[in-house]
């Protein structure tokens, strides 16, 4: 599924009802929370870049509240999703130098869900606690993941859908 912002999901939780909408959101989830750069100089959420040469501007689409579902579609093979700056081995996209071309992944388990540091160069954080490369660390529901210029949030599917209404309620 490619990624969507928030608001989108608050939408369609709200247009078809909780259990419609967790019979189509299975998989768990990690919502951008935080991207360092991009809140510099705009309340929007998205950066302006200049061009040195021809003081053309382009205006960057925000990652800032992006979801991206952690698990594979129904028809997949369960494979560990990649966290990455690279499309050609990550699942997960972060077009950033501060991510790794192949930062960190995400598996399923007898124990849960983990999240396993790839020996990437900016490390990946559980809160203020730094992983250790090629440890899984099994994830519960609510961690903040920090990974170069960019927190996570991650959630369950059930605590998705609890979260987005706290957000609606907000």
């Amino acid at each position: 599924m490619p990624a969507q912002y928030l608001d989108e999901f608050i939408r369609e939780l709200r247009r078809d009802g909780d259990d419609a909408f967790r019979a189509h959101h299975a998989a768990p989830v990690i919502i951008v929370t935080r991207a360092e750069g991009e809140l510099i100089g705009s309340e929007s959420g998205e950066t302006t870049v200049m061009a040195e040469t021809s003081g053309w501007r382009m205006t960057q689409v925000s990652i800032l509240n992006r979801v991206f579902s952690i698990g594979r579609g129904a028809f997949e093979k369960e494979t560990p999703m990649i966290l990455g700056r690279n499309e050609k081995v990550a699942d997960i996209i972060i077009p950033d130098d501060s991510i790794s071309k192949r930062h960190c992944l995400f598996e399923r388990t007898p124990q849960g869900w983990t999240i396993t540091d790839c020996g990437s160069t900016n490390g990946t954080e559980i809160g203020e606690v730094k992983l250790t490369p090629n440890n899984p660390y099994v994830l519960k529901g609510g961690e903040t993941l920090n990974m170069g210029n960019f927190s996570f949030l991650f959630h369950t599917a059930d605590g998705f859908v609890m979260y987005l209404k706290r957000v609606v309620k907000g």
